[in-house]
C-alpha cells in the first residue's frame, strides 16, 4: 500500500496558513475594534467636556441676568467677554489662588459687578490713562478694559505669579485686550503718571494713597485744561464704614461716596465706591509725611525716605 506523504504536508501547510490567517485576522479586527472603541471614547469625553463647558458657560451668563439691566451701555459682546473672564478666573483659581476660594463661586456678585460699578459714576475716554493698583486677580482693571477698549489700563502688582496669570487671561483668544498693560512692581517703584487710578480694597485708603498717591497726573502737567476733568481722580472699591479713616486719619475732607447697593439695586452688598478727585490726592501727597497710618501690628510712618524699607502688601 503506498501512502501519499506530500499530500499530507500538503494538508499540514495548508491548516498551518489557514490558523496563522485566522489569527491574523482575529488580532486584526480586536486591534481596529479597540481602536474604534478608543476613538468613540475619546470623542464622547470630548463631547461630555464641551457640553459641561457649554452648561458652565449658561450658568455663568445666568449670574448676569439679574444685572444686566443697570449697565444698558454695555453690548452682548461685552457680556460675552465678562463671562469668559469670570470662567478664566475661576480654572486659574484652582492652581494659584488669584480669589478667595471660599468666594470664587460668587464671583460675579461680589467681585465683577461691585468693578463695574465704577462704569456707572464715571465713562472713560479714549486717550485716558488708567492704572489698577495692585490689582491682584486682575480687578478692576480687567472688566474696566473691557467694557472702555479705547482707554489704556495699566494693571500693578509687585505678585509676579498671579501678573503672569492676568497677563495671560489679558492676551488670550477668549478675551484678546490689546488695551491693557501689565506691570510687576511695587507702586512705590512705579514712577509712570495717570490720568485715573483704581482700587479694590487693596488696604486702608490712607495706606494706599501712601503709597500710591504719587502716580496720579497733576493738572499743571496737562498741555492744555481741556484735558483737566473734575471726575479725574481715584475711585476705590470697598467695604464698610470707612469715613474715619478717610477724614481723621488721612485728612481727606472732599470725597464722595456712592452705596453700589443704590446703583445696583438687585445686588446685595455693603460695598462702596469711593471717589477722590486730583486736586485731594495731589494735597494728600504733599501733606503725608506728617500722616501715621495705623496698623494691625504698628504704626507706620508713610514718607519717602521709608519707602524702601518697609512694603505695604496687598
Amino acid at each position: 500500500m503506498l501512502i501519499n506523504l506530500s499530500r499530507g504536508r500538503n494538508v499540514n501547510r495548508w491548516f498551518k496558513g489557514w490558523f496563522f490567517f485566522s489569527i491574523t485576522q482575529v488580532m486584526g479586527f480586536r486591534y481596529l475594534t479597540n481602536k474604534y472603541h478608543n476613538a468613540r471614547g475619546y470623542r464622547r469625553e470630548v463631547l461630555q467636556s464641551t457640553v459641561a463647558g457649554n452648561d458652565e458657560a449658561n450658568q455663568m451668563l445666568h449670574q448676569f441676568s439679574p444685572y444686566k439691566r443697570h449697565f444698558p451701555e454695555v453690548n452682548e459682546n461685552q457680556w460675552s467677554q465678562l463671562c469668559r473672564l469670570c470662567l478664566s478666573l475661576k480654572s486659574w483659581n484652582l492652581k494659584v489662588n488669584m480669589i478667595s476660594r471660599k468666594d470664587i463661586d460668587s464671583i460675579v456678585p461680589n467681585h465683577i459687578v461691585p468693578s463695574m460699578s465704577i462704569s456707572l459714576v464715571n465713562r472713560f475716554s479714549a486717550g485716558d490713562s488708567v492704572i489698577d493698583v495692585g490689582t491682584g486677580g486682575g480687578l478692576p482693571g480687567l472688566p474696566m478694559a473691557i467694557l472702555f477698549p479705547d482707554t489704556q489700563f495699566t494693571l500693578l502688582d509687585s505678585n509676579r505669579k498671579k501678573m503672569t496669570i492676568v497677563q495671560e487671561i489679558a492676551s488670550s483668544a477668549d478675551l484678546n485686550l490689546p488695551n491693557v498693560r501689565v506691570v510687576v512692581s511695587r507702586a512705590e517703584d512705579h514712577l509712570e503718571k495717570y490720568d485715573y487710578m483704581l482700587g479694590r480694597a487693596v488696604s486702608a485708603v490712607p495706606s494706599f494713597l501712601g503709597f500710591s498717591s504719587h502716580l496720579i497726573r497733576s493738572p499743571s502737567n496737562h498741555a492744555s485744561s481741556a484735558h483737566d476733568s473734575p471726575r479725574k481722580g481715584l475711585y476705590y472699591v470697598k467695604g464698610g464704614d470707612f469715613k474715619h479713616e478717610l477724614e481723621e486719619e488721612a485728612g481727606i475732607q472732599n470725597y464722595t461716596l456712592h452705596a453700589i447697593s443704590n446703583m445696583v439695586p438687585s445686588l446685595l452688598t455693603d460695598k462702596q465706591l469711593l471717589f477722590i478727585p486730583t486736586a485731594e490726592i495731589i494735597s494728600f501727597y504733599h501733606r503725608k509725611e506728617s500722616i501715621t497710618v495705623p496698623t494691625v501690628k504698628k504704626e507706620v510712618n508713610i514718607s519717602r525716605n521709608n519707602s524702601n524699607k518697609r512694603s505695604i502688601k496687598k
